[in-house]
This record gives structure tokens, C-alpha cells and sequence, in this order.
């Protein structure tokens, strides 16, 4: 009776109501007496005890994580509310659906907007940032066909294998798209400025291939490599967006080397150009050169920049709480949680082959207590003996003997004791036994498997909030030592599902740091075939990932499921700029200026990526913010770092005649 109270929140009365007609017209003034002198427990029974939230719960055959089927659900029902919602309404009231139903659809909503509005803004930004580096629309084209072509071919290979995309899927063809520009912005850069010198287009397009084709080579490699290496992952998100992320990028470089060529010769045939296709930046040459004249300066001050932010990052941390990775407008802002009267909390399943054998082990776990698993001890645990009791019979025997022993009471007793005794008369009316046919549908609804089974399962509540995966993962050790105790049920927790996943990604977190820095090492020692040149583009990445991962402490920016993905392509990305700028910088041609067409270019592909991310800033979803945040915070120290500190690190490097056996002999089609 106390889990039924505490769990359902109905007075003694209310419960027994109905259990003997007879007995309850006969006493009828004397339990509406003990009605209003009962004003410890709410009346409705799923209502708050102030009466200002009342809920109305459904229990639905469909699975609330099909997608389709939970939005079909929330439209009927939020349409249903407003074909009830009275027309004299108090301005006060509010009708909302909640649960599970809600959440994916909801989130579905929010996520559809947020790309509308993101979608919008990012492309504003890229086009500024194109535009602010080349002149004219043909400049689109020769970007956009190359992408395009290198998205669809990547999302057949995708298709040919699983037929959804998933966040980790999705986020990899965006990852592929800040790669695959990135390859059209270095080559249209060098054509621009070999074009720009005089030469024609064919002369210009040669110039740019022999300046970057083996850059270009190197980085889609060495970027395969990193992201390849995350396919050893344990966690299966990382794992298959290396895979993805490894695959597209040969496509994307295959689509640009393709695509690109043709569709220069042909629009210059077409409409031939008339003006150069680059806009000059004047100010740019001279930065370059006052930051010239202080290399050993800029390289200490950047290890020492770079070793103060690396001692911060040891304080960055997961965020656990998932309250604050969800819009705000997933809450809908009513406290429904007191009118559940704790039916609300977070639900673990004991399934087994019949009610006897959940009721052992129920009894068992009710002799250990909650032990800081439920603060409740009298309803955290529900079978289907808090509905029908065992030893009914005996029950009933003893409920007779106390029915007449009241009777006789009443009968002798004064007027007071007569009230004070109708709310026990009230609880001794019961004749017969209960049986399933005579429970409510929601109970049997409640209990009932499957097969059709009552009573072969039971519920366990626990306090532990579903949505702190921290608490998630206690709840997950929890559940793992009862499986080991009690082999003959099962334990069904799907919020425990957070409680196994984090701790995974936690675990993966610096595997996958250390598999991708050393696929990317791997790439480059054997395509590069030098151990300085694969230092000297490796220590630009450490330099830019300590610098980062302090300035996300400062800024307060947690770890998550979100932001976590941008780790491999701040990866990808920053061994490109460095290997772009440093194959630059040593090349045949570099001291013919052809190295700050490098940098410019680096250093436009790189804005792109980070205007492109920091459109995620004005999301709904805070953990499209951090994601957003965190990447425009990697990529800028990326650029930082490559086009200040990399130079300054060359420059060094070849004072001390520490890259004399790297020299390249001839151009570089003789690979680096």
C-alpha cells in the first residue's frame, strides 16, 4: 500500500473505492469525513499536491525511437490538445506534450532550423571570404563543381553500404567539404598569381600543378593516414567517420584534379579573363616581411605560448551534464515531474520467465536497500504483488475478522470513535480477491510483456537522472553487478546506454589523438622520406593542438559527443596548411616568391573553414555552439601557427642547416 501511495500520490480512500459497492454507500458520509481529514496526500492521482499540473499519461505499442512514427505521435497529440483546449481557457493554461514522444521530434525541429539559419549564414561567410580573395562568379563554378562532384561520389560509396547518415556520417561529409575546397582555393590561388605574372592559362595551370602537385599529393596521404587510423577506435563513431573521412578525401582530391583543369581551359575559352583573378592585398607582403626579421623570436615565444595554454588543458573535462548540450526549447517548462509522483524517474526493466522468479530477485534487492540509488525506500521497486498481493486467502480471512471487530466498534463507540473508525472500515471492506481481469488497463498495460505475460517483469526507479552520464555511468556499474548476481533475469536499462558510451569516448578520446597524430606521422615519414621534414610539419600540429586546448579551458568549453569530432579535422587541416606551407617554403621555386602565394592560400582555405564552423555560434543547440566554437578556435591556432610560426621554425631550421639533407634537387614533380 505505501508504494502504491507514494508512487500513484491517491488517499487511502481513493484507492479502495469502488473494491465493495455496498460498503461504500453505507459508509459514504463517514469516508467523505475522512476524505477532508486526509490533506497530507493529493486527491487526483496523477496530480500535483497543489492541483496546478495534472498529467495524462498514454501508453503507445510504437517504438519512441522511430523517428517517423514518434513525429506522427507529437502532431496528433499537440493537435489534439488544441482541439480540447476549452475556449474560455484562463490565459494561464498550458497544454504541452511531454516524454519520450516529444524529444526526438522536437529535436528533429530545432536541428532542421538551426541548418536553415547556419546554412545561411555560412555560405554568406564563405562567399565573403571568396570574394574577398578572387574576383568574379566564375570563381563559384570552378569551386563548386569539384566539391559537388566529390560529395556525390562519396555519398554513393556511403550509400552502397548503409542506406541513413547518422550525426557522425554527416559531420564527416562536412569535414570532406572544409578538405575538398581546400584543394580548388590552392590551386586557383597559384594559377591566379602565375597568371597574373604574364603567363597563359595552359602555362598558368602547369605552373600551379608543378608548384603543388606534390603538396597536394603529400597532404591528401597523410591525411588519409590520420583518419584512417581512427578506424582501430573502439568507439564505432570515430571508427566509421575515419573510415568515411579517409575514403571522400581521395575522392575529393580526385574530383578536384579532375574537374578543375577542364573547367579552367574551357571558361577561359569561353569567356576568356580579362583582369587578374586574384585581389591583391598590398598591406600582406609587408607583414610578411617585418615578421621575417625576428624568426628566433617567433619560435620561442610560440613553444612558450604554446607550453603555458598545454599546462591549462589539463584541466579541460567531459561536460556529463546533457541538459546543457539540448536547446532550451526542449523544455517545456512545466514541472509535470511532482504529478507523476516519482513514475517519472529514470526506469530500469527485470525481465524473467515468470513473476516468481522477478519477485525473488525483487525481494532479494528490497532486503539491500536503495543505498543512495533511490531516496524513496518504499517505491522504488514495483512487480506485480504491489498489486495482487500473495496469500490472498489468508489476507482476506484476517480482513473479515477485523471488518466484524470494527462493526462491533462502531456500533458500541461514541460519535468521535465512529469517525475516527469509518476510515478503517473504509479499508476493511474488501470481500473479494484480486485478480488481473479486475485491475485497471494501465496496471495490466503497465506489467504485461510482450507475450502477454503479467507480472513477469518488474520496474526499478532510481533518482539518478537520466540525462548526467555521470550518473548514468554509476547507474551502468549498478546493473552490471546485478547481472552477475542474478543470471536468471534479465536487466533492461536504456539510460544506462549513456553511462556505457561516455566512458567509451572518454577512454577513446586520447586513443584517438594519438592514432591520428600517428597515422598523419606515418603518411608523411613515408611519403616525405625525411625524418626533419616529417618534424617540421608535426610540430606545427602539437604547437596548434596545446595552444587550442588551453584557450577552450579559458573559454570555459567542455568536451562532448559534439565538439569531440572536430579534433580529427583540425587534424587533417592543420597537417595540410603545414605541409603546403613548408613544401612551400623549401621548394625549387621559393625564393621566386611563390611562397607567399602559398601562405595566401593556406591562409584563404583556412578562413573559409573557420567562417564556414562559426556560423554554428547563432545554433539553437548549445552542443552545435560548442562544436562550432571549438572548431573556429583549432582552426584559427591551425592558421596561426602555420603561417607565423612554421615560417619562423623554417627559417631557424635552415640557419642551422637542420634540413640540408631535405633539400629538394628539381621541381616538384620529383615528389619532396
Amino acid at each position: 500500500m505505501a508504494t502504491l501511495v507514494s508512487l500513484m500520490g491517491s488517499s487511502v480512500s481513493d484507492l479502495v473505492a469502488g473494491s465493495d459497492a455496498v460498503a461504500a454507500k453505507q459508509d459514504a458520509q463517514a469516508v467523505d469525513a475522512v476524505h477532508r481529514s486526509m490533506p497530507a496526500e493529493p486527491k487526483g492521482q496523477l496530480c500535483s499536491q497543489a492541483g496546478r499540473v495534472c498529467v495524462v499519461q498514454a501508453l503507445l505499442a510504437g517504438n519512441s525511437s522511430d523517428l517517423d512514427y514518434a513525429t506522427r505521435i507529437l502532431e496528433r497529440s499537440e493537435e489534439l490538445l488544441e482541439r480540447v483546449r476549452p475556449q474560455d481557457a484562463p490565459s494561464d493554461l498550458r497544454l504541452v506534450v511531454g516524454g519520450q514522444y516529444r524529444s526526438a521530434p522536437l529535436g528533429k525541429r530545432l536541428a532542421a532550423r538551426d541548418l536553415r539559419k547556419t546554412a545561411v549564414l555560412s555560405s554568406a561567410l564563405v562567399l565573403l571570404v571568396v570574394f574577398a580573395q578572387f574576383r568574379g562568379l566564375r570563381v563559384l563554378l570552378y569551386l563548386g563543381a569539384p566539391l559537388a562532384a566529390g560529395a556525390v561520389w562519396t555519398l554513393g560509396l556511403i550509400a552502397s553500404f548503409t542506406a541513413t547518415l547518422n550525426l557522425i556520417s554527416a559531420f564527416g561529409l562536412t569535414l570532406l567539404a572544409g578538405l575538398g575546397v581546400d584543394y580548388g582555393l590552392h590551386l586557383l590561388t597559384h594559377y591566379g598569381t602565375y597568371r597574373a605574372r604574364g603567363g597563359s592559362a595552359q602555362e598558368a595551370l602547369g605552373a600551379a600543378f608543378d608548384e603543388l602537385g606534390s603538396s597536394m599529393l603529400m597532404a591528401t596521404a597523410t591525411t588519409c593516414c590520420g583518419f584512417a587510423a581512427l578506424a582501430a577506435a573502439d568507439f564505432s563513431g570515430f571508427a566509421e567517420m575515419g573510415i568515411i573521412a579517409a575514403v571522400g578525401t581521395t575522392l575529393m582530391f580526385l574530383a578536384t584534379v579532375l574537374l578543375l583543369p577542364p573547367l579552367l581551359l574551357l571558361g577561359h575559352r569561353i569567356v576568356p579573363e580579362r583582369r587578374p583573378l586574384l585581389r591583391a592585398w598590398p598591406r600582406l607582403p609587408r607583414l610578411s616581411s617585418a615578421l621575417r626579421r625576428t624568426p628566433r623570436a617567433l619560435v620561442l615565444g610560440g613553444l612558450i605560448a604554446a607550453g603555458a595554454l598545454g599546462l591549462s588543458a589539463r584541466d579541460l573535462d567531459f561536460e556529463y551534464d546533457f541538459t546543457k548540450l539540448q536547446p532550451r526549447e526542449m523544455s517545456h517548462g512545466v514541472d509535470w515531474g511532482r504529478a507523476m509522483h516519482g513514475t517519472s524517474r529514470t526506469a530500469i526493466v527485470v525481465l524473467g520467465e515468470d513473476a516468481d522468479s522477478v519477485e525473488q530477485v525483487v525481494a532479494t534487492l528490497r532486503k539491500m536497500g536503495p543505498a543512495g540509488f533511490a531516496h524513496d525506500p518504499d517505491s522504488w521497486l514495483v512487480t506485480s504483488s504491489a498489486f495482487i498481493p500473495p496469500d490472498q486467502a489468508a489476507r482476506l480471512a484476517q480482513i473479515a475478522r477485523l471488518s466484524k471487530t470494527l462493526a462491533k466498534g462502531t456500533a458500541a463507540g461514541t460519535s468521535q470513535q465512529q469517525r475516527l473508525l469509518a476510515r478503517w472500515r473504509a479499508l476493511a471492506a474488501v470481500r473479494d480477491p484480486i485478480d488481473v481481469q479486475s485491475l485497471p488497463r494501465w496496471v495490466t498495460q503497465w506489467l504485461t510483456d510482450n507475450d502477454g505475460n503479467f507480472g513477469s517483469f518488474g520496474i526499478i526507479y532510481t533518482d539518478w537522472p537520466g540525462s548526467n552520464a555521470r550518473e548514468m555511468e554509476r547507474l551502468a556499474r549498478r546493473v552490471d553487478s546485478w547481472r552477475e548476481r542474478f543470471p536468471q533475469v534479465r536487466f533492461a536499462a536504456p539510460s544506462a546506454l549513456l553511462g556505457t558510451v561516455i566512458p567509451a569516448l572518454r577512454a577513446d578520446a586520447p586513443w584517438i589523438v594519438a592514432l591520428a597524430l600517428l597515422g598523419l606521422l606515418l603518411g608523411t615519414l613515408v611519403i616525405g622520406r625525411s625524418f626533419w621534414r616529417t618534424l617540421l610539419v608535426m610540430l606545427p600540429l602539437c604547437v596548434s593542438m596545446s595552444m587550442a586546448l588551453g584557450v577552450l579551458v579559458l573559454l570555459d568549453i567542455k568536451l562532448s559527443m559534439y565538439n569531440l569530432l572536430v579534433f580529427p579535422l583540425a587534424f587533417g587541416l592543420g597537417i595540410d596548411g603545414a605541409v603546403y606551407v613548408a613544401w612551400g617554403m623549401l621548394g625549387a621555386d621559393a625564393d621566386r616568391g611563390d611562397s607567399f602565394a602559398t601562405g595566401r592560400a593556406v591562409f584563404g582555405s583556412a578562413t573559409t573553414d573557420v567562417a564556414a564552423f562559426s556560423s554554428l555560434a547563432i545554433a539553437a543547440n548549445p552542443g552545435l555552439v560548442s562544436l562550432g566554437v571549438t572548431a573556429a578556435v583549432t582552426l584559427s591556432s591551425n592558421v596561426l601557427v602555420n603561417l607565423v610560426w612554421l615560417p619562423a621554425l623554417v627559417r631557424v631550421a635552415k640557419m642551422r642547416r637542420y634540413l640540408r639533407t631535405a633539400q629538394p634537387t628539381s621541381s616538384a614533380h620529383k615528389g619532396p
